[in-house]
């Protein structure tokens, strides 16, 4: 009977000491486990294009449930999304599972500032010729500015081709409210070409509304030119 009591007693010892390694590797695993995290895949993401978003230090088996700040809802661990319109949006992830007969929850929060996309236009054009006295010409080209997250930097390049007598160049802002000259500047020239380059800071514009614009063209006042070149980039 002794020997009986013995292998009992062994086989009650190894249960307890199996279940202490249950308990203690499960709760290194539960220690091991990072806060959960989003990552976003693009560090200067735009209006328009589609964004990645994961979230690690989910806990193994849970319900994932993104909300991305524009009344979108999504699932899952990694999503994706296309934001329509320049903001600072907040994203939040929630997690939700089962433990202990209980539901338990784990969120994390981020926020994702999605600027305008750049704006590019170029166009060219036919001279002024046979100006009478006292008379100015002008061709130009306009640039929206959206509203958004920044104002942009403006790039305006311009080339008068041919120039002979009183040649120019201009920049405006104008909105649903005002205008303002941004640049200008005239030179008389001798039948040569005619370059104006200008950087166009975010300080020097003002208030930005949805009818915003750069306007850039070219004067020619009782002279004329062969052609010529406008070029306006807006960077967000």
């Amino acid at each position: 009977m002794m020997w009986i009591k013995k292998a009992t007693a062994l086989i009650l010892g190894g249960l307890l000491v199996l279940v202490g390694v249950v308990l203690l590797v499960s709760s290194g695993e539960e220690e091991k486990r990072k806060p959960m995290r989003i990552q976003i895949d693009d560090d200067d993401p735009r209006v328009g294009e589609t964004i990645n978003f994961t979230v690690s230090g989910v806990h193994k088996g849970a319900n994932v449930t993104w909300k991305l700040g524009d009344s979108t809802t999504l699932y899952g661990i990694a999503v994706t999304h296309t934001y329509n319109r320049s903001a600072f949006y907040s994203v939040v992830v929630l997690a939700r599972w089962e433990e202990g007969g209980k539901e338990r929850k784990e969120r994390a929060n981020a926020t994702v500032s999605v600027k305008n996309t750049d704006y590019h236009i170029s166009r060219e054009g036919d001279g002024f010729r046979n100006l009478r006295p006292l008379w100015i010409r002008g061709r130009g080209i306009y640039a929206p500015i959206e509203p958004g997250v920044s104002k942009p930097v403006v790039y305006i390049n311009i080339t008068i081709h041919g120039a002979v007598g009183s040649v120019g160049a201009e920049v405006d802002f104008v909105n649903e409210t005002r205008g303002k000259i941004l640049r200008e500047e005239y030179t008389h020239a001798p039948y040569q070409d005619i370059q104006f380059n200008w950087i166009i800071d975010p300080n020097e514009i003002p208030m930005v509304d949805e009818e915003s614009q750069i306007i850039s063209f070219v004067m020619v006042k009782e002279g004329r030119c062969g052609s010529w070149e406008i070029s306006i980039e807006v960077y967000y």
